[in-house]
């Protein structure tokens, strides 16, 4: 943890950042979502933001999957709308 009064930038949106002292607490303050937040350790919130990336990785993953298969539809549909497409063609 920072030690007391250390200075810290602090964003206060679109860009903008002020300089800060940071008080000496071993304790952060996490938003857990829907505009709600809680207190936490260090550890706690590193094991936090943890669990986080490993579940937006997942997402991620799965939704990367979601594409390929998408991808591999249009493909198939591409080559019917080809294929009838030269059928037309050759009435």
């Amino acid at each position: 943890m920072p030690a007391s009064d250390a200075d810290a930038l602090v964003p206060l949106g679109a860009g903008v950042f002020t300089r800060a002292k940071l008080a000496g607490k071993s304790e952060l303050i996490v938003s857990i979502g829907s505009d709600i937040f809680v207190s936490k350790s260090a550890a706690e919130t590193a094991a936090f933001l943890e669990d986080k990336m490993k579940r937006l990785e997942a997402n991620s993953a799965t939704l990367r999957m979601q594409m390929q298969k998408l991808a591999d539809e249009l493909g198939k549909a591409n080559a019917a709308a080809e294929e009838l497409y030269v059928k037309l063609q050759g009435k």
